[in-house]
């Protein structure tokens, strides 16, 4: 695997800020490299608004090798 947690999460902030602007708050509630698919899954906990009150939750699943985000759910986690 080539990408490590390090710009894992920067990829994640930068992607976040793509979808949604104002985002902020940015959190990563689980990350774990699967070496059998060559994949990063993580756990994200945001706010979509700085005025917001709650925290918007979404799983990623990048590839370890090009960053590409290949599956994106919000309101969705990864199980532990």
């Amino acid at each position: 695997m080539s990408l490590g947690p390090k710009q894992i999460r920067e990829l994640l902030e930068e992607y976040l800020v793509i979808f949604y602007s104002k985002v902020s708050d940015i959190q990563i509630t689980f990350l774990v490299a699967d070496k059998e698919q060559g994949i990063w899954k993580a756990n994200i906990k945001f706010k979509r608004d700085p005025s917001d009150l709650f925290y918007n939750i979404a799983m990623f699943s990048i590839d370890a090798t090009s960053g590409d985000i290949t599956q994106f759910k919000e309101g969705w986690t990864w199980r532990y």
